[in-house]
């Protein structure tokens, strides 16, 4: 038999009259079982096989637990979207409206609370040998002994609300079985923006209590309130296992047909969905988090008008629309300086878009922006408007940002190489369409290199100017162009085409031969007064510390040869200095092949495992370095330099 105790609560609400966009104020100071008088409610804990007990570490609450105000936001405003009213051609009328409000309620007023308690002892006794779990119920009870206790209410407008709420066919899937009866479970389309059904976790991961109540007006003129926990097992009063997971409802595990709202100064009259987390965890930043949140998962969304969202957290009242984020940009509001340049990629002109069409599956539209001391990453932005992430590995001395927009089926598609919490796209998931996602990411490249060719001007007339490594003469002006470069290589390595070795080339990790073609190494100001391995040899313990450079630049003079130079400027002197050459593939990183390494003047360097040693560094003069590689192709390079001590 389930846990159970139906019961109804004995509560007082003294709250006055409240007007907000969801609903106009209506006299709201009614107790709470008046307003559940015709309706007997309990928490109900199904049973559970005592072979499969559940613990606190609820792998959907966990996903959420490092970042929550920031999940929950983006949870919660996706799901909204995804929820939106559609006219009959599938457009949007108007935006949708996401609201977040703080408010407190006495603690004896939270609804069936003997039941609830009860079940928190019965758990901490259960589990009173597991130290964590022995906390978790120690800080709870802390909780519920203080006199008021905090709730965070959000609501939505605009929206469907969630339909099926009063099926009484629990085996039928509606939206309001797979919000608050199910697990892992999703009925939304390829336009939305979840796919996984693990979002409403987000919510539990907020309430110390584990805890979310819901409360719906749907769009067909239905109506429905219902609490979940989420806890642990433990042992009814008849010795019998109950399921971690209770319900707040009829007796039944249904939800009462009815709606009701915990913050009695909010009333409901248009459809939509109301979410309550007690015992809400928001800390004293909660309104600037939800801002920041909002603002960093859903710019584009505000921008065309589609989302609306309210903060309010008891002191000062937010309305995110598009007029604020121009307001914002304007007043340099600290809180929109993290999407401040992504915001003025979004004012791009439409024609000035560059658009890659996927035949049937619909396009991406990317604009890219360059300027000083920009990010070099492109944001990938996906129906119903929110960011996924940002795309970074693009090698270019030009600083630039870019936003990416997909549109049309391609979204579905997409959809599917998202990890849970929407933030990556990872080619494993799905390996059949990883060629859809070459082709943006492939799209996104050669837009990047095409402002690279811009500022440079025509001397780069292939467009892998800034993809590439330079080849190309000594006699070229731009070998002593000092260039703010950072490789961010995008070559995509498989198998490399070693060549042939040679008698007298050293192999990885020796020292190059040929010193008759070098001066003595005091006379050279890049070497230093005595040789030194950098550390990998000698008898005395040396510190490797990493120092910068203020330009690089790698240019291949043989592909067939693979012969490099490299040109750096360091920022420090070092008199036991070294480098690490470093290819970048489109995934990782590794150290470079090098065969050999000497100075301009033929004089040898150390070479073991990528890096080069044996120099001294001047601040700010260059050190060309000439390299034989053991591959027959072109390598995206960059370097790491540091300091011997």
């Amino acid at each position: 038999m389930p846990f159970n105790g139906c019961a109804l609560a004995d509560t007082d609400y003294g709250h006055p009259t409240a007007s907000n966009r969801f609903g106009r104020g209506t006299p709201t100071n009614i107790k709470w079982e008046e307003k559940m008088a015709e309706d007997e409610f309990c928490w109900e804990f199904p049973s559970a096989s005592k072979c499969d007990l559940k613990g606190l570490n609820d792998s959907g609450v966990e996903t959420f637990r490092g970042d929550t105000i920031s999940s929950l936001a983006r949870e919660i405003c996706q799901n909204s979207l995804d929820a939106a009213v559609k006219t009959g051609d599938g457009s949007v009328p108007g935006p949708v409206e996401v609201e977040f409000a703080r408010f407190e309620i006495p603690t004896r007023e939270f609804p069936a609370l003997d039941e609830f308690r009860d079940a928190m002892e019965r758990s901490a006794d259960f589990w009173k040998a597991n130290v964590q779990a022995t906390k978790f119920f120690s800080e709870l009870n802390s909780v519920l002994a203080a006199p008021t206790l905090p709730f965070l209410r959000i609501s939505d407008a605009n929206t469907t609300g969630l339909t099926g709420v009063q099926e009484p066919d629990l085996t039928v899937a509606t939206a309001w079985r797979s919000l608050v009866m199910s697990s892992g479970v999703s009925d939304k389309d390829e336009s939305s923006g979840g796919s996984f059904g693990i979002g409403k976790y987000a919510a539990f991961s907020c309430s110390q209590f584990r805890t979310v109540f819901y409360a719906t007006k749907t769009i067909d003129g239905k109506e429905g309130f219902q609490g979940v926990s989420r806890l642990v097992t433990f042992k009814t009063e008849n010795d019998e296992f109950a399921l971690g997971t209770g319900f707040l409802g009829q007796s039944d595990v249904r939800p009462l047909p009815r709606w009701f709202s915990p913050d009695t100064i909010y009333e409901r009259s248009r459809p939509g969905t109301d979410i309550f987390i007690p015992a809400f965890a928001g800390g004293e930043s909660f309104r600037a988090d939800i801002i920041s949140s909002v603002l960093e998962g859903f710019l584009y969304a505000i921008w065309m008008k589609r989302l609306v969202v309210t903060v309010n957290d008891g002191e000062e009242i937010v309305r995110i629309d598009k007029v604020w984020l121009e307001r914002a940009y304007r007043d340099a509001n600290p809180l929109f300086e993290g999407v401040r340049h992504h915001y003025e990629v979004l004012k791009t002109p439409p024609g000035k878009w560059r658009v890659r069409e996927f035949s049937e599956l619909g396009a991406v539209r990317l604009a890219l922006k360059n300027g000083k001391d920009l990010d070099k990453r492109i944001a990938m932005v996906r129906q119903p408007g929110m960011l996924i992430f940002k795309k970074d590995r693009f090698r270019s001395h030009v600083s630039f940002t870019g936003v990416l927009v997909v549109e049309g089926a391609l979204n579905g598609v997409l959809r599917d190489f998202e990890n849970p919490q929407h933030t990556k796209w990872e080619e494993k998931r799905c390996p059949s369409k990883v060629h859809l996602l070459k082709d943006i990411y492939d799209f996104c490249r050669d837009a990047v290199a095409e402002i690279v060719k811009e500022d440079l001007g025509d001397e780069i007339d292939s467009g892998l100017g800034d993809v590439l490594p330079y080849s190309g003469d000594d006699g070229d002006p731009r070998m002593e162009e000092v260039l703010d470069v950072r490789v961010k290589g995008i070559v995509e390595i498989k198998s490399p085409k070693r060549r042939p070795r040679q008698s007298g080339k050293t192999t990885r990790g020796g020292t190059a031969t040929g010193r008759e073609h070098g001066s003595d190494t005091h006379d050279n100001p890049h070497t230093p007064p005595t040789q030194h391995d950098a550390g990998h040899g000698g008898a005395r313990k040396v510190l490797r510390r990493e120092i910068g450079h203020t330009a690089f630049r790698s240019i291949c003079l043989d592909k067939g040869g693979g012969i490099y130079k490299l040109k750096i400027v360091p920022e420090k002197d070092a008199v036991q200095a070294a480098f690490d050459v470093i290819a970048i593939a489109e995934i990782k990183s590794y150290a470079a092949p090098i065969q050999t390494a000497a100075l301009a003047d033929g004089t040898p360097l150390t070479v073991r495992d990528g890096e080069i040693s044996g120099l001294s560094f001047k601040k700010g003069l260059p050190v060309t370095v000439n390299l034989t590689l053991d591959y027959s192709d072109y390598l995206s390079l960059e370097v790491a330099c540091y300091e011997y001590k």
